[in-house]
């Protein structure tokens, strides 16, 4: 399986041509018996090959590689191996064989093609539907939170690809059970934080040499967060998804008694994580108004504007862009009471476009969340531009920050708003030669594999097109 698994990462391209034999290899390898023993129906009397297991668990990361790497020549085989690969995880064998396991379900599900064929879409909707209901059970027993957060992104992932029409009942069930793994897991991080505290405040030095403690660095571990926001994201994909008559519903009740709880928590007793709340009770909100239809949730809106316009002052970064997402989602469905804010939300955008971040290029997570915020900030400024104009203020003093940031850097779900505005003003002939400039380098550095929706892209090769017919250089 190795070798297998180094070929394919040496010669990608040419490995297509054998990656049939190579899936039919690690599924024979997969679905192999590691017991030996005199009576394998009995638990106490037999026992499991290591060399199998270990083998097991190669051939896994091997199909998580190839459908990575080999995509076209894979694609015939995701369903059938998604098939063949969905029992295993209910075997109880080894915790990390099971993982790995787990693991390439998601990755197979996470890497399926949006065109798959509607004669497929059935197949793919049935057997996401069964993965579901085994990652929530896996993800309901893991304590590790490394290991949630990855079980979370692939419960996302397959509720975004493969769509499941879930019964109302399962739908509430899993927002249920989402909720319960998130009350559960921010008392065990309050709890571990208050330990480590304590630990820190009583232990002193142990020589002159050694420094003291500085309880100000005991800071929230990241992950503690990342899961907050994965559970969220699930959360805003069953919103997405399913039938509004239920998510409405279920919002409208939950909401309430999470804001309510958010305000009400005693924020002395929570140390680090005294922002965690904020962030679970403002993130549910915000979910909803993306992914919830505008006019059974407007009050909400209305009611959140003041709040959405106060954490983007927020120190802490995740809190921050929950304001500026918020913000978007609002100009683009709050209606007219949005108009009122408008030139406070464009003042607050531009000073996240211009502000001098900490930009430290070692630092992936801190990149990651540079580039997140602006363009989210981008799109903001973008939806106003599309539901608010006349509302908006020096249109040619917003153009070039506005521009000067594009195209999007880290957040996809920014893509279609900012880029069917800058279509709109590319047509427009008061865009002025510097503007269209800018435009034309948008253009060219945009990526034919950036997640676009097809109308969209019709749109920038439109605007493309009319670029070059003035005479702008626009190189794909």
């Amino acid at each position: 399986m190795c070798s297998w698994k180094r070929a394919s990462l040496t010669v990608t391209t040419q490995f297509n041509t054998y990656i049939q034999d190579a899936i039919h290899v690690a599924l024979a390898i997969v679905s192999s018996d590691p017991r030996v023993g005199a009576n394998l129906t009995d638990e106490k009397t037999y026992c499991l090959d290591p060399s199998v297991m270990e083998e097991k668990k190669s051939a896994f990361e091997a199909i998580q590689e190839w459908v990575s790497s080999c995509k076209p020549g894979i694609q015939p085989w995701t369903l059938s191996t998604l098939e063949r690969i969905l029992p295993l995880t209910a075997t109880d064998l080894s915790e990390e064989v099971q993982r790995e396991a787990t693991t390439c379900l998601s990755s197979i599900i996470g890497s399926l093609s949006e065109q798959i064929s509607n004669e497929q879409r059935p197949q793919l909707q049935h057997l996401g539907n069964l993965v579901l209901s085994g990652l929530l059970k896996t993800l309901d027993t893991e304590s590790e939170v490394e290991n949630q957060v990855e079980l979370v992104k692939s419960i996302r992932d397959i509720i975004k690809k493969a769509s499941p029409t879930l019964p109302s009942d399962h739908v509430v069930g899993i927002l249920e059970k989402t909720k319960s793994i998130l009350d559960n897991s921010l008392i065990q991080t309050v709890k571990r934080h208050r330990e480590e505290e304590e630990a820190a405040r009583f232990s002193g030095p142990s020589n002159e040499d050694d420094e003291e403690i500085d309880l100000e660095e005991l800071n929230l571990d990241t992950w503690e967060e990342v899961l907050i926001l994965k559970m969220l994201g699930i959360i805003g994909s069953i919103f997405a998804t399913q039938s509004p008559e239920v998510t409405i519903s279920y919002y409208n009740t939950r909401l309430p008694q999470l804001m309510q709880w958010s305000s009400s928590v005693d924020k002395q007793n929570l140390g680090a994580c005294e922002h965690l709340p904020k962030l679970y009770a403002l993130g549910f909100g915000v979910e909803g108004m993306k992914h919830l239809p505008a006019e059974p949730i407007v009050q909400y809106m209305q009611q959140f504007l003041p709040t959405l316009l106060e954490i983007c002052k927020d120190e802490e970064i995740e809190i921050k862009k929950l304001g500026v997402i918020g913000l978007g989602a609002c100009a683009r469905k709050a209606g007219p009471s949005f108009k009122q804010v408008v030139k406070e939300t464009i003042k607050i955008c531009l000073a996240i476009l211009t502000e001098d971040m900490d930009e430290d290029d070692d630092d992936d997570d801190v990149v990651a969340d540079n580039n997140s915020i602006r363009d989210m900030a981008c799109g903001a400024i973008a939806s106003i531009f599309m539901n608010h104009s006349d509302s908006v203020e020096n249109v040619p003093d917003i153009l070039p920050t506005w521009l000067s940031w594009l195209p999007i850097k880290q957040d996809e779900e920014q893509n279609d708003i900012c880029y069917a505005v800058l279509c709109q003003l590319i047509a427009n002939p008061k865009m002025g030669p510097a503007n269209l400039t800018q435009a034309a380098r948008i253009l060219s550095e945009i990526d034919d594999a950036d997640v676009i929706s097809p109308p969209v892209r019709e749109q920038l090769r439109q605007s493309e097109e009319k670029l070059k017919q003035l005479g702008y250089n626009v190189e794909r």
